[in-house]
């Protein structure tokens, strides 16, 4: 299918301590994996990067996929979202799909379940049993209106405005693993990078 896989990799990564995009996920750095799957799904894959781990994530990543630097990303998610959605809309056609970097094993089928489930106007989300996950799909007409916003605001509360699909998806859209307790309980040991970084 067509369409774009936005990764969100800024951020300070204060709780972790190292860059999330190029931490562990199984012989692979987070960030390289998701650059596989959304490959591998059919997307074109970019990743959003910004602040003091920048030029290491960077350099980690080379050419796995064109990064996109946002000099806002100590105001949140959203900035990143935005810097995102604009590229993403000049590199591909049809829906985009957002996903952070602490969410990595999320499988190539669910990215393009819910990039196909995006309503024309809407979104679509990742779910699993009664809870939201990761990723989030946005249609081509929702991610232009997004991305042209100006005023402040977060994407759940632009979600919230949406007509949203549910996409059923396996337990990994909830993992996100944005702390060392969390990475140490999914793989069993201390928050490690990948060999050469990205994997």
């Amino acid at each position: 299918m067509t369409g774009a896989l936005v990764i969100l990799a800024a951020g300070a990564s204060a709780r972790m301590g190292v860059p999330k995009a190029l931490l562990d996920a199984g012989g692979v750095g987070f960030f390289a994996r998701l650059c596989r799957e959304g490959h591998a799904a059919g997307l074109s894959v970019l990743g959003v990067v910004g602040g003091p781990h920048e030029s290491a994530v960077r350099a980690a990543i080379g050419t796995l996929a064109p990064l996109f630097s946002n000099p806002a990303w100590d105001r949140g998610q959203w900035s990143s979202t935005q810097v995102g959605l604009r590229a993403a809309l000049g590199l591909a056609p049809g829906p985009v799909v957002i996903h952070p970097v602490d969410c990595p094993l999320v499988s190539s089928r669910t990215l393009a379940q819910v990039a196909r489930g995006a309503p024309d106007g809407g979104a679509a989300v990742a779910w699993h049993g009664t809870s939201p996950g990761h990723p989030l799909a946005l249609s081509r007409r929702a991610a232009e209106h997004l991305a042209l916003l100006r005023e402040e605001t977060t994407l759940a509360a632009e979600l919230s405005r949406l007509r949203c699909a549910k996409v059923p998806a396996g337990p990994e859209v909830l993992h996100n693993l944005n702390t060392p307790e969390r990475y140490r309980a999914l793989f069993g040991r201390a928050p490690q990078l990948a060999g050469g970084g990205a994997g």
